[in-house]
């Protein structure tokens, strides 16, 4: 049984993307078939493809932090890989473009820990070469997006 029983149990339709599938516990109780998280309003950070690929990270990082590992990298790849979506979604919810900006670098910031946490994983050989580049080709995906994100330097 997973850690994160919405993530366990989450259905997807095809060609749908993490996020898009119906969740339980979320349907309208007037007996029709379930809904699904498009059926309701949208937080700010789930219309952003970022976060939907950060998402889809996250379920594969915590598959393969679930493999034997030491404790500390365990934890540590687990704080990075989850800080990504955290600060997405802060970020979002933003306001002030300044704002915004800070949110987006340290999710980048945790995207590139968590690439090299892989790396480590990868070169102690305790993830697969497959499970590594699928990971990590996710990674590069949110790294391009947030640096799109963040725009150009900022003065200070």
């Amino acid at each position: 049984m997973s850690r994160y029983p919405a993530m366990s149990s989450e259905t997807t339709q095809p060609g749908a993307g993490p996020g898009a599938g119906s969740f339980p516990g979320t349907g309208t109780g007037t007996g029709t078939a379930p809904a699904t998280v498009t059926d309701f309003p949208l937080f700010d950070h789930e219309k952003l493809e970022v976060y939907r690929v950060a998402r889809e990270f996250l379920v594969v990082a915590t598959a393969l932090a679930a493999r034997k590992m030491p404790r500390d990298l365990r934890d540590q790849f687990d704080r990075a890989s989850s800080s990504i979506l955290f600060n997405i979604g802060e970020g979002a919810g933003k306001t002030a473009k300044a704002d915004k900006q800070r949110s987006y670098e340290i999710a980048r910031g945790s995207a590139t820990e968590a690439a090299t946490q892989l790396d480590v994983l990868r070169i102690r050989g305790l993830i697969t070469a497959e499970q590594y580049q699928q990971a990590r080709a996710l990674l590069v995906r949110v790294v391009q997006m947030l640096s799109r994100l963040c725009g150009g330097p900022r003065s200070r």
